[in-house]
């Protein structure tokens, strides 16, 4: 997943950027709505971990999330409808 960014700061933009489309783009390629409810949860509790500098279970919390994040990515991106440039581009993955 070359397309998350590596810094905490880019990666929270990234991560909000990622929720806020993940609503409608994902419920289009095939994503439940609990799923994306789920990964929601983990994003606004990893960023929040971030922003508050809470270091101690922040990359347990992390390590879910990401490959939580990659299942549903990896679900959208063969999903039949997945277009790179329409949602692939919205969402931040290329």
């Amino acid at each position: 997943m070359d397309f998350i960014p590596k810094d905490d700061k880019q990666l929270i933009q990234w991560l909000r950027n990622f929720s806020i489309h993940s609503t409608t783009v994902g419920t289009a390629l095939g994503i439940t709505p609990a799923e994306i409810s789920s990964l929601n949860a983990l994003i606004f509790d990893v960023s929040t971990d971030l922003i508050q500098g809470r270091l101690n279970d922040e990359y347990d919390k992390r390590k879910i999330m990401l490959k939580f994040l990659s299942s549903m990515v990896n679900k959208m991106k063969s999903h039949p409808l997945y277009n790179e440039h329409e949602h692939g581009k919205k969402l931040g993955l290329v």
